[in-house]
């Protein structure tokens, strides 16, 4: 799985696990887990920056080298 599949993996999970407390009516607890979830999401994020900052540099240089 690469970088961007597990971003947009994460990202759908935070979608549907908004919009199933939601839809239970807990909306005060939906936004608590809401921000936990982005704040988990962010930090995984932050995580991989240098990943694909590094691939987009050596996308970069391929790019040029053609």
């Amino acid at each position: 799985m690469t970088d961007k599949e597990i971003v947009l993996e994460l990202t759908k999970a935070v979608i549907e696990k908004q919009t199933a407390l939601q839809t239970i009516n807990q909306k005060e607890y939906a936004s608590l887990v809401g921000d936990n979830i982005a704040t988990l999401f962010n930090t995984i994020a932050s995580g991989i920056k240098p990943t694909l900052d590094k691939l987009a540099t050596h996308n970069e240089q391929q790019a040029r080298n053609n």
